[in-house]
């Protein structure tokens, strides 16, 4: 059974507005201790790693930096998922958690309370909280992992500016990447199975250079009916990235998001190390 639950607006709600199948939703302390894919080492969680509402999971990519960015198939704009350059400034995209160095990946909890998120030493501040959540998905991958839980945003009657949504970091990161959930037509009159885009920026809020663009998958058929993990990352030769904005492109601009992935690694064969 697939759960959402949706915040009121001007105050962080202590009870869902409501609720969809079973009536008395898991408790999240049930779902945080839900265990995560196999194919992923779960790292001892540090006190920075830690967020209201429940614990960051946090995953290594299993990519060293000798090795560099594996290859992986490229969705939206970008140069190619995962592949080498020369240029320590190149950027790149990928579709696979797996392809970024060093990467960590921050398993969200259930929540709308968007709470500073840690991990490598970067911490990820969003730029409001989401309207809603949802758990008790599927699990993702190893290459686009995720618990089945996370956060939804989409802009409708009572929420008008939680789409798009910036996250800033405390340091530049090299590489940057979120898992989408793309849910079914069916769920929530499909405002969550369009295409979702993430962008990332030299500067602050979004503002300076766009580095790069890319695209998740959206829902497809031929996938799990009852939802799927699409994860997409962007990948540069230098640290300099130190904003993403998130965005649905479906007519709420709606998109759910069940964790982040980064690594201050610079990427790449040419990247400076």
């Amino acid at each position: 059974m697939l759960f959402f639950r949706f915040a009121r607006p001007g105050r962080r709600p202590t009870a869902p507005r409501r609720s969809h199948g079973v009536r008395t939703p898991l408790a999240l302390e049930e779902l945080r201790a839900r265990a995560t894919p196999s194919a992923l080492s779960v790292a001892d969680a540090s006190a920075d790693s830690l967020m209201e509402g429940g614990q960051v999971r946090e995953l290594d990519s299993g990519q060293s930096e000798s090795q560099g960015p594996g290859p992986g198939p490229n969705q939206g704009s970008g140069d190619g998922g995962g592949r080498h350059h020369d240029d320590p400034g190149a950027v790149a995209t990928t579709t696979q958690f797996t392809a970024i160095a060093n990467a960590s990946f921050i398993d969200l909890p259930a929540s709308s309370f968007l709470t500073p998120v840690s991990a490598a030493g970067v911490t990820i501040t969003a730029s409001n909280d989401a309207d809603g959540s949802f758990f008790n998905f599927p699990a993702g991958t190893a290459d686009a992992p995720g618990g089945g839980d996370g956060f939804l945003n989409f802009n409708h009657d009572l929420f008008t500016n939680v789409s798009p949504l910036t996250l800033n970091f405390s340091a530049p990161v090299a590489s940057f990447g979120v898992s989408f959930q793309q849910m079914p037509p069916s769920s929530e009159g499909g405002a969550f199975s369009s295409p979702d885009t993430l962008k990332v920026f030299d500067g602050a809020n979004g503002t300076g250079n766009l580095l790069g663009t890319v695209t998740s998958s959206g829902f497809l058929p031929a996938g799990d009916p009852t939802g799927q993990h699409s994860f997409v990352a962007v990948l540069s030769g230098s640290a300099n990235i130190r904003s993403a904005v998130l965005v649905g492109t479906g007519p709420s601009l709606g998109f759910a998001v069940d964790g982040y992935a980064l690594s201050v690694t610079p990427q790449g064969a040419g990247a400076d190390h």
